[in-house]
C-alpha cells in the first residue's frame, strides 16, 4: 500500500507540475491527473485509510496550487468544471472500491466455507468407510439379522453386551445332507 501511494503521488506530482508550468488551472493536463486518480484508486487494492491518503495525495496539490496561482476568472470557470470531474472520479472510484472489497470478502468467506465443508466431507467419508469395514467384519462373525439390527441402531454395541441365559438345541438328522442335495430346491 505504501508503494502504491508513493507511485500515485509521484505521478500526480509530475502531472500537477505540468499543469502549472505550461499554463494555468484551465490546462487540459488536469485530465491526466484524473487518469492517475482512476488508475490508482480503481486498480490498486487499498484499505480505506490508504484509499483516502492516495486521494488526498493526488488531488490536494492541484487544489492548493489552483488557489495560489489561479486567477479569479479561471477559478470561477474552468476550476469548477475540473473540480466537478475530479469529485466525480473520486466518487465512482470509491463505489468501485467498495463493491470490489465486498465481493472479495464474499469470495474469501465462500472459499473458507468450502474448505470447511471439504474437511467435514472427508471426515464423514473416513468415518463411513471405517463403519462399513467394521460392519463387513461383523457379517463374518454374526448372523445378518444381528448386523442389520446394529446398523439400524436397535442394538447399541457401544454400551457393551449383556449376559443372558439361553437354551441352544442342536439336532442332527441322519443322512440329512444327502437328502437335501437330492430334493428339488422348491421342495
Amino acid at each position: 500500500e505504501y508503494l502504491a501511494v508513493g507511485h500515485a503521488t509521484i505521478a500526480a506530482s509530475i502531472i500537477t507540475y505540468m499543469i502549472f508550468s505550461t499554463s494555468s488551472v484551465s490546462s487540459p493536463y488536469y485530465a491526466g491527473l484524473n487518469l492517475v486518480g482512476i488508475i490508482a484508486l480503481c486498480f490498486f487494492t487499498f484499505s480505506w485509510l490508504f484509499y483516502t491518503l492516495t486521494t488526498l495525495s493526488i488531488y490536494v496539490p492541484y487544489f492548493v496550487l489552483s488557489f495560489i496561482h489561479g486567477t479569479e476568472a479561471e477559478l470561477k470557470n474552468q476550476f469548477i468544471l475540473n473540480t466537478f470531474f475530479m469529485i466525480g472520479t473520486v466518487i465512482v472510484c470509491a463505489l468501485i472500491h467498495h463493491f470490489r472489497e465486498h465481493y472479495r470478502s464474499v469470495s474469501v468467506l465462500a472459499r473458507f466455507q468450502l474448505k470447511i465443508e471439504l474437511e467435514n466431507r472427508n471426515e464423514v467419508i473416513s468415518k463411513k468407510t471405517a463403519e462399513a469395514v467394521n460392519l463387513s467384519n461383523l457379517y463374518s462373525h454374526f448372523s445378518p439379522q444381528i448386523v442389520d439390527s446394529i446398523k439400524a441402531g436397535k442394538i447399541k454395541i457401544e454400551q457393551g453386551g449383556q449376559r443372558a441365559q439361553i437354551c441352544a438345541l442342536f439336532i442332527d438328522i441322519v443322512n440329512s445332507t444327502e437328502r437335501v442335495t437330492r430334493i428339488d430346491k422348491d421342495k
